[in-house]
């Protein structure tokens, strides 16, 4: 999906490898986006705000009907998120994706995106270390670090056991 996600292209190419029934999760209400018309109408927004937006995509591996993925997606942001101006942002947004293929063509699209570097890069979240306060609020220490009240520890809620930090992993459950 990555591969088709360009301006110019992207509407013929998502008509080639989707499904007609096609879904993906909507990042912006938290509904499901279902249909090739549904999914092209939502990404014409997406390329109104950054018209230059491309994306690529690596493969890292598969699981049954399922290849997941490694994401880039670049553009200039020319407007159009509310209280956000456009000052011809550059942006560089990484994604883990999850394609689920049947019959050769896209069923089912999952993207883990990290919008908090797109907010960053917008300048509507602070950067790692940047100012995150007007003076008068409550800051984080100095260094980041979030330390024990004063002559306490932090504790688990109550009930729950302290994390064992010598604990082997917790393995990953077996497909299917």
């Amino acid at each position: 999906i990555m591969e088709a996600f360009k301006a110019d292209t992207y509407e013929a190419k998502f008509r080639e490898v989707l499904v007609a029934d096609f879904t993906m999760p909507d990042c912006m209400t938290g509904g499901t986006i279902t249909g090739i018309d549904a999914t092209v109408a939502n990404l014409k927004q997406a390329f109104t705000m950054m018209p230059d937006m491309a994306g690529t995509g690596e493969t890292v591996g598969s699981v049954g009907e399922w290849v997941i993925s490694l994401g880039e997606s670049k553009g200039t942001y020319k407007g159009g998120m509310p209280g956000v101006e456009a000052k011809d942002q550059k942006i560089t947004m990484k994604s883990l994706d999850f394609s689920r293929i049947v019959d050769g063509k896209v069923k089912t699209y999952l993207s883990f995106a990290n919008s908090i570097t797109m907010l960053q890069q917008l300048g509507v979240m602070p950067a790692p270390g940047a100012e995150a306060h007007p003076e008068g609020e409550a800051k984080p220490p100095e260094g980041g670090e979030v330390k024990p009240p004063e002559g306490g520890e932090v504790k688990p809620p109550e009930g729950e056991k302290p994390a064992d930090p010598t604990a082997a992993p917790v393995p990953a459950p077996e497909p299917g």
